[in-house]
């Protein structure tokens, strides 16, 4: 990474931190902890159902994936925010297409080879 690009994740981390701590009380944290145990629990029942019907690569770690799909998300709803609340920042990918991208993405990674499209 150049200088100019680590000032721009420096920048969004500052902002993404700053949002974080002012906005969440313990309350809501631990609303959204509840939530997130739940999402996971039928995450892994999903990923599971997906193995045994073949639908979901069998070296899948659904805690793993889970994590990585959340934090993924996470990040993107987090930068969509941010955007949001500062006009100048443009988006070089409507919101919307970015989104299908990274669902088309996730789905792509967990089928297993006999289920992916066009081949």
């Amino acid at each position: 990474m150049n200088k100019d690009s680590n000032l721009g994740v420096i920048i969004f981390e500052d902002l993404l931190n700053g949002a974080m701590h002012s906005s969440l009380d313990v309350s809501q944290i631990e609303e959204i902890n509840v939530v997130q145990r739940s999402i996971s629990a039928e995450f892994n029942k999903i990923i599971i159902q997906g193995e045994r019907d073949g639908t979901v690569r069998h070296d899948i770690q659904p805690r793993e994936l889970l994590t990585t799909v959340v934090n993924a998300f996470g990040l993107f709803s987090s930068k969509l925010s941010i955007h949001q609340k500062i006009p100048m920042l443009e988006a070089d990918v409507e919101p919307r297409q970015q989104l299908m991208l990274m669902k088309q993405m996730i789905l792509h990674y967990i089928k297993p080879p006999l289920c992916q499209e066009g081949e």
